[in-house]
């Protein structure tokens, strides 16, 4: 009996039961996750059309039926349709739809750090993405109301500020979570300024709308029944409109809850009220556990509940105005309680979000308070928003002054390895034992749980670290961009990136998983599917130099090396001859001599790299007529020339490399037809293994002292996700 008294947390059993369902959920999620269809399969496709982007290119079909050659079966959950090409009739929410299409099973994580697609739309349902045309359609029998008054508020809105298209679509978002129109420079900076929550409705914005609902109802009766019933329909309107997320149901319910236990005399409780919210969200929909919205918006409630009482107590001590006290303890413990999440999803942690958000919540709170009203007065009559419209231009303009002065610091974002699961548990753990929450436990209960968190933890480190810090050995990994090139070479001492693919995103959420930076980026030549995302690569992550061909012409790059100058990262030049040496590597530049006009596929960058044991050779784009101008050194690894186009990749140049293994950087589909059947013929006749991006994903070739080790990209396990270990 003791023992029991002493574990038990008095009155909230709803915690409990939320815990308990939180690992149900995961469970089930990966469960269903293991079994999701990995068969391509072609024929027809019919079923309700559930959400549609604005270009109607990307459907989202609900209760679909698929008719192949067994007959027609239902499918296990949704499908995302992409449209090939565009349909003659307008479609919307509720269609009924039939297509010819390709179903496509959701793929894992292409390169390391890669976006999870299938754990991505999982979480929405889908079980397949499929490609074709639409055949036919109807009209849907009833529209959605609230469909209806989402459209035509997101109409008023971007008409309330004619001429200002930027500061429209901050408002959509901040008002209605609408972010799909934003710009990416727009986001990146929300992102690198740590203000990204005020793009997506979160608590702080239901918050807002409370707040402006008590003051509309404030003629009311103070908490008598006809006050609180019409802020609950107000709250309830409100999420119905905006675009749901778990953050938004959570806080309504939240609020909600602590409306009617003032109702009763009770004193709200915000631990059982996040519990509640959480039960309600998993029993309509457990997946929602798997996403990242879904953890970081508990884990700020949390962090908030757990620490708020300590932290405010010691900022009592150096902070006297209540409002600045009260400001940065939610911003802080927030941030303490997201960091779990937003390490593990997303590898970065902004390093000003404190200071900035100090700032830009007034902000984003006087924009909120005032947009909703002057949005409703532009529906009721244009004129009668045009005084309230300005003010909003100028709260926004400011805002986004905010944002992208704050992200455009060289140090405005740290890129973060990212830790497993276990130890970032135990870290939310470890917030419980220092709230006050624990002091409702009797002293062994206190003593006891502390004992089984801390060994937890040290279990953990001693479960991760030694992975961790164990040493790397070279390698390098050919991300899977397309086709396009790009190219992390990476040691313990040092990591360079050859190319960037069209966008660097790849290159980039590899880096930021791994918390590392690049000493060097060298650019083998201007197209856009070798340097098209070298500015992206200049604003995520730190940058020693970036390197490009002598005679390079700088107009396809002139934004990204203008981003090179403004955070102090020199560009120098390459010809042959040079020799760098980037951490564990020894680069040659075998050409060329001079960047001829015209010839830039002639005279992009040949490199070879060299590390422990073992060689790459990187061909670039470079013609038959190069490869004969050159005398190449045997490499362990080739990376084919222009991904296997028919112009290069001749048997005298295979003959001179003696590769052992040859690595083509192609996409799937690509209008150029590549891989040339000739050169996968003379790659097969001259020995080499073929390791294809389009098939394997990012393709890794490990040098160690007996050569190179190459093998496809595999995602990690569910043990090296949870504990580290490989």
């Amino acid at each position: 009996m003791r023992v029991r008294c002493a574990l038990r947390l008095p009155g909230r059993p709803l915690v409990w039961l939320a815990l308990a369902l939180c690992a149900l959920s995961c469970a089930y999620s990966l469960y269903r996750m293991e079994n999701l269809p990995t068969r391509e399969r072609a024929g027809r496709l019919t079923g309700t059309v559930a959400e549609v982007d604005a270009g109607e290119a990307r459907l989202l079909v609900r209760g679909a039926a698929f008719s192949g050659g067994a007959g027609e079966e239902r499918l296990p959950g949704n499908v995302l349709l992409d449209v090939e090409t565009p349909y003659a009739y307008p479609l919307e929410a509720g269609s009924r739809i039939c297509a010819e299409v390709w179903l496509l099973p959701l793929q894992a994580p292409q390169n390391p750090g890669g976006w999870d697609e299938r754990t991505y739309l999982f979480t929405d349902g889908v079980v397949y993405r499929a490609e074709g045309e639409i055949l036919a359609h109807e009209d849907p029998a009833f529209r959605n109301p609230l469909a209806r008054a989402r459209e035509a508020l997101a109409a008023h809105t971007a008409a309330l500020l004619p001429g200002h298209a930027e500061e429209a679509q901050v408002l959509s978002a901040l008002l209605f979570g609408a972010d799909d129109a934003l710009s990416e420079e727009t986001q990146a900076a929300f992102r690198r300024s740590g203000t990204a929550h005020l793009l997506a409705v979160s608590g702080l914005h239901v918050g807002f709308v409370m707040g402006l609902a008590a003051l509309c109802f404030r003629w009311m009766r103070r908490n008598a029944w006809p006050q609180i019933l019409c802020t609950l329909a107000a709250l309830a309107l409100y999420a119905g409109l905006v675009e749901s997320a778990f953050s938004v149901w959570r806080a309504a319910i939240v609020l909600a809850m602590g409306l009617l236990a003032r109702r009763f005399g009770r004193r709200p409780d915000g631990l059982t009220s996040l519990a509640v919210a959480v039960i309600v969200t998993l029993l309509a929909r457990p997946m929602e556990v798997m996403r990242a919205g879904f953890q970081m918006s508990a884990g700020a409630v949390l962090g908030i509940l757990l620490l708020g009482p300590r932290v405010e107590a010691l900022l009592g001590r150096v902070l006297k105005p209540k409002f600045l006290r009260e400001s940065v303890n939610l911003t802080l413990c927030a941030q303490i309680g997201v960091l779990p999440a937003e390490l593990f999803a997303f590898h970065t942690l902004p390093t000003l979000s404190l200071a900035t958000n100090l700032a830009a919540v007034p902000l984003s709170a006087a924009i909120t308070v005032l947009g909703l009203p002057t949005v409703l007065l532009h529906m009721a009559h244009p004129a009668l928003a045009a005084a309230p419209a300005f003010v909003l231009r100028l709260l926004l303009q400011a805002l986004l002054l905010l944002c992208r002065e704050v992200g455009e610091l060289p140090f405005a974002m740290l890129s973060l390895p990212s830790p497993p699961i276990f130890p970032l548990l135990c870290f939310l753990a470890l917030l419980g034992l220092a709230s006050p929450y624990l002091g409702e436990c009797s002293r062994r209960g206190r003593r006891l749980l502390a004992g089984a968190v801390l060994a937890a933890t040290a279990a953990s480190l001693v479960l991760w670290l030694p992975a961790a810090l164990r040493p790397r050995e070279p390698e390098v990994v050919f991300l899977s961009v397309g086709t396009a090139d790009s190219a992390l070479l990476r040691s313990e001492s040092g990591n360079a990136l050859v190319d960037t693919g069209w966008s660097g995103s790849q290159a980039v959420r590899a880096l930021q998983q791994s918390g590392e930076g690049l000493d060097a980026v060298i650019v083998t030549h201007a197209d856009a599917d070798h340097a098209g995302g070298l500015q992206n690569v200049l604003e995520s992550v730190e940058v020693g130099a970036v390197y490009l061909p002598l005679g390079m012409s700088r107009t396809a790059v002139a934004d990204a090396l203008a981003v090179a100058e403004a955070r102090g990262v020199p560009v120098r030049t390459l010809a042959r001859g040079d020799t760098l040496r980037v951490g564990a590597f020894a680069l040659t530049v075998l050409w060329p001599d001079y960047v001829r006009p015209g010839e830039e596929n002639a005279d992009s960058l040949v490199l070879r790299a060299e590390a422990g044991g073992g060689s790459v050779l990187f061909l670039a784009d470079v013609t038959a007529e190069t490869e004969a101008r050159l005398g190449l050194p045997e490499s362990d690894v080739l990376k084919v020339p222009h991904h296997g186009s028919a112009t290069g990749t001749t048997e005298r140049m295979l003959r001179q490399v003696r590769p052992q293994a040859a690595v083509l950087s192609v996409g799937t589909p690509n209008r150029y037809g590549f891989p040339d059947e000739g050169v996968l013929d003379r790659l097969e006749a001259a020995g080499a293994e073929i390791y294809r991006t389009d098939a394997l994903g990012a393709v890794c070739a490990r040098l160690t002292e007996a050569g190179a080790e190459v093998a496809g990209f595999s995602p990690p396990s569910l043990r090296e996700q949870w504990t580290g270990l490989p």
